[in-house]
Parts: C-alpha cells; structure tokens; sequence
C-alpha cells in the first residue's frame, strides 16, 4: 500500500534555524495548527508525520528568520493515521 500523502505550504517566522535544519536533514515532524475562537472553543489539527521543504530564500531581520516551507504529511504507522484532528466547542464530552 502507498502511503497517502498531501503537499500543502506555510510561512513562519522563528528566531533560530532549527526548521532549516529539520528540511535540510528531511527530519520527520509532527505539526500542529490550532483554530482558536476562544479557550473553550477551537479546532486543533495535528499531523503526525510531517516533512518540510523550503521553497524560498530565509529572510532575515529585526523580527528574527521567515521562511516559507512547503510540508507534506504522510501516514505514520506508529501512530496508525497521518492526522487527529480535535474538536473542542465547549459542550460535554462524548463517549
């Protein structure tokens, strides 16, 4: 079976190179963005095997490093899914 795998991309801006480092070693990570209406409220979706690229040249500044990182999330076999994603809308919790 292959794995399933989605490209998506995202800038960040972060004070040392340590997601530099993580695309130029083609490290695994594991992501998470987070969707956030208030403290009860959010939506958090986290992606358990992640792989960055970067697509543009490191600017650096004042504000620290940004770069903007093309990533794909495959399927992690020790987790059993490429991603979880969690609800949290303030109602009670279900079975």
């Amino acid at each position: 079976m292959t794995p399933i795998r989605s490209a998506h991309q995202i800038t960040s801006r972060f004070e040392n190179t340590l997601l530099l480092d993580d695309a130029t070693n083609n490290a695994a990570l594991e992501v998470a963005f987070e969707y956030r209406i208030s403290a009860t409220r959010r939506l958090t979706v986290t992606l358990h095997e992640t792989y960055l690229a970067l697509t543009k040249t490191p600017i650096q500044g004042p504000a620290g490093v940004e770069a903007a990182f093309e990533f794909r999330a495959a399927f992690n076999a020790a987790a059993g899914r490429m991603m979880t994603v969690t609800l949290r809308n303030g109602g009670a919790a279900y079975a």
